[in-house]
């Protein structure tokens, strides 16, 4: 979906970074800092999507997809992202 509006918040500092989706429905945010983030997308015509506690390390790329549903702007899905499990000791 081209032209929606891709927002990243940072949880501990309120940092906040936007991007676009191309016509591919792609987006990039580039140089971000490490941190866990809350992102939206926005679409005219459709709702509202939020994923939030994203991980993002520093130097690593992060894909997060979003499903967009026909609504009302004023509709908003929030979608909470699973911590990773921790690592096996033996």
């Amino acid at each position: 979906m081209n032209g929606a509006k891709v927002t990243a918040v940072e949880r501990a500092t309120k940092l906040q970074y936007t991007a676009t989706t191309n016509d591919a429905g792609y987006y990039a945010i580039s140089f971000i800092q490490g941190g866990n983030y809350d992102i939206t997308v926005e679409q005219t015509g459709f709702g509202k999507v939020t994923t939030t506690g994203i991980p993002v390390a520093v130097n690593q790329s992060v894909r997060t997809d979003f499903n967009l549903k026909v609504g009302a702007t004023t509709d908003t899905v929030t979608v909470l992202s699973a911590s990773t499990p921790p690592a096996l000791n033996r």
